[in-house]
């Protein structure tokens, strides 16, 4: 890690292959990445059947790997491949979740080369290579066979990383360089997290047989026994997980509680994108899910394309990491690709100190031109950012979850359920746990109990894609990003936003386009087309003969105090101040307990105009929070997201 005047810079390495004979070799650890005899034969025998995979995982709804070095993925290729060949695991209804640490990722190059070492899991090995991320340190899930399998890549140091892990894991592929080359990866800090995230009764397979390896992890909780090794190697090491005494982590805030939701149904309230991949998320995971759909809303769920185009930071911090690591999640999510209209975006350095900032973030990030590059100008390319269709795929995550079309107004806790019902006092549904999805409906829903929303209005121009007598090409192919934006949408016509309209109540909302609004928008894009040469000076007078607008979109966006999304439980507000009355003299505080909670009753909310980029990682999150499956997210980064930090912080300020 080096310190610049301005930021800091986290570094993961990026690994290139060598050869020793047909072993590949890294050129950071000089050591093979499996043996040259035979490394799928290696794999199976060390820790596939080390673990007795797959039959471990029969009779299980999800199943958990962790595994320290992921290298060229062939644990994880060969995992994926027999978890979905098995005869017990063909029906569809259990999950796989594989969780891999790796401090020097491979490039996307080297991958490739490596996976041309076997052809009989070509098919896994490409669907792996399209989702590669970049080497950017953080927590990278990655997706495939229709959400039944998951990788969870951890880029980073191996202690640090792993300190930040909040997971149950069943068993255990320690596959790092041999602990004589990479000592790190077997320090017993490391020792001591794999312990700490094993459930009772998980399994461990390693290669190595080293005396200190063993010692470590039986003070961890291990029973351990060498078995034979593979090939020319004696020995090699076995273990399972006894009864787990302690699985606490300090780096979590004790406030920032996730509890696991009871089963049975569970209803989403709101059909606009938070509500429609939150639900979506729960029922991939075999959840009983049903989604309230208001029949008039004003929600993004209409517009005509959404743009993913990121805010980063320079700073290194937990909430620099998740913007990061939820841009790149969305934009190689395979829903999301199903509905891209095209790709590319370029942020424009059109003000003072964007180009130098964009220079800096482009030298910390260290992704590759395949990710992010900026030109001599400082202008920000981003390859991978797509146009999304928003209608279509909205529609597309609701296609096979039940909807239910009301307006809820009222919620009511009665025998364990929640009942939920409208205006007029009539029943809607019951259900076990609710979901408020509802954007700016949230405070009707959740009165005093709601996080504090901010209302914003946004109107979107439709223009025409003909220029006026004279004028042509001067919209670009490429989408822009610049203070205000210009894409294209799913029909064919260039878009351009957007406004954000200060809103004090929900009712003082106009749906009809306003000529201030279309003025304002096309005046900023006139101002970038200027930027970019692409209409001279003495246009920007008669900017109306030259972009003509076909309609007009309007709706109403919910933002935070933090422009961050409310995700976890919601508050009973009152008893928690009363509890954490001790953060007005002492805001370092601890022990003060859980804050009171309502009962099976969750918020995902506050998206503002960044529903598209950032609900898809965010579902996970708190889909894996309800279901106990391995979060997605750093424990340090939790606290940031749930909806009760607003309390906390004013309470920590010493005023109601």
């Amino acid at each position: 890690m080096t310190k610049s005047s301005k930021f800091m810079v986290q570094e993961v390495g990026v690994s290139d292959l060598t050869r020793r004979g047909n072993a590949p070799v890294s050129p950071v650890f000089d050591d093979v990445y499996y043996s040259a005899d035979d490394g799928i034969a290696e794999s199976k025998f060390v820790f596939l059947d080390g673990i007795n995979f797959p039959a471990c995982t029969y009779g299980t709804h999800s199943f958990t790997i962790g595994e320290t070095g992921f290298g060229t993925g062939l644990n994880f290729l060969l995992t994926w491949k027999a978890f979905l060949e098995a005869p017990d695991n063909r029906l569809g209804t259990n999950h796989l979740t594989f969780i891999s640490i790796e401090g020097y990722p491979l490039s996307l190059e080297a991958l490739q080369e490596a996976h041309k070492d076997f052809p009989e899991l070509a098919e896994y090995a490409e669907e792996l290579q399209k989702a590669w991320p970049p080497a950017a340190e953080g927590y990278h899930l990655r997706q495939f066979s229709g959400g039944r399998v998951k990788l969870l890549l951890l880029f980073g140091d191996a202690a640090k990383t792993l300190k930040t892990l909040e997971a149950n894991i069943d068993a255990w592929f320690l596959d790092g360089f041999a602990p004589s080359k990479n000592k790190a990866m077997w320090s017993e800090d490391v020792l001591f997290h794999i312990g700490r995230t094993s459930n009772t009764g998980a399994k461990l397979a390693t290669f190595t047989a080293a005396g200190f390896v063993r010692r470590g992890l039986e003070a961890n909780g291990f029973e351990m026994q060498k078995a034979p090794g593979f090939g020319r190697k004696r020995e090699r090491l076995l273990g399972v997980k006894r009864l787990n005494e302690d699985q606490s982590n300090t780096r979590k805030k004790e406030w920032a509680l996730l509890p696991k939701a009871t089963n049975g149904i569970i209803t989403v309230i709101g059909g606009g994108i938070a509500g429609a991949w939150i639900a979506y998320t729960l029922q991939s995971k075999g959840k009983s899910v049903q989604i309230v759909d208001e029949p008039h809303d004003h929600s993004a769920r209409h517009l005509p394309a959404a743009l993913i185009a990121p805010a980063f930071y320079l700073e290194d911090s937990p909430r620099a990491t998740l913007l990061e690591m939820m841009y790149l999640y969305t934009c190689q999510h395979p829903l999301i690709k199903k509905h891209t209209t095209m790709t590319g975006v370029e942020i424009l350095a059109n003000t003072i100190g964007k180009a130098e900032k964009f220079r800096k973030l482009v030298e910390k990030l260290k992704w590759g031109n395949a990710f992010i590059s900026s030109n001599e100008q400082g202008d920000l390319s981003l390859p991978i950012s797509p146009v999304v269709d928003a209608e279509g795929l909205i529609a597309g995550l609701k296609t096979d979850i039940h909807t239910i079309r009301a307006t809820v107004d009222q919620l009511e806790r009665h025998d364990a359920t929640w009942q939920l019902y409208d205006k007029d006092g009539k029943h809607i549904t019951s259900s076990d746990t609710v979901i408020i999805a509802a954007g700016a409906a949230s405070e009707r829903l959740l009165g005093n109990n709601c996080p504090e929303m901010r209302l914003r209005a946004g109107q979107v121009e439709v223009l025409q894609r003909g220029t006026a007598a004279g004028t042509s090409n001067i919209l670009p192919e490429k989408s822009l990003s610049y203070g205000g934006y210009l894409t294209v949408s799913a029909d064919g016509h260039p878009t351009a936003g957007s406004t954000f309209e200060k809103l004090e109540d929900l009712r003082d909302f106009d749906r009809q386009p306003n000529e201030k609004s279309r003025r304002t928008i096309l005046r900023d894009l006139v101002s970038a087309l200027t930027y970019l040469g692409r209409l001279e000076e003495d246009h920007q007078s008669d900017w109306s003969d030259i972009l003509r607008t076909d309609h007009s979109w309007r709706g109403v966006r919910a933002t935070t105090p933090d422009h961050l999304p409310y995700v976890g439980p919601v508050l009973n507000q009152s008893a928690t101040t009363d509890k954490y009355q001790k953060l007005k003299q002492d805001a370092k505080a601890t022990g003060l307990g859980a804050p009171c909670l309502q009962e099976n009753l969750y918020v995902f909310s506050g998206f503002g105009s960044k529903g598209f980029q950032y609900a898809p990682l965010l579902a996970e999150y708190l889909a894996a929070s309800l279901d106990g499956t391995p979060s997605p997210l750093r424990t340090d980064q939790m606290h940031l997201l749930h909806p009760g930090r607003d309390l906390i912080r004013k309470l920590s300020k010493g005023y109601h």
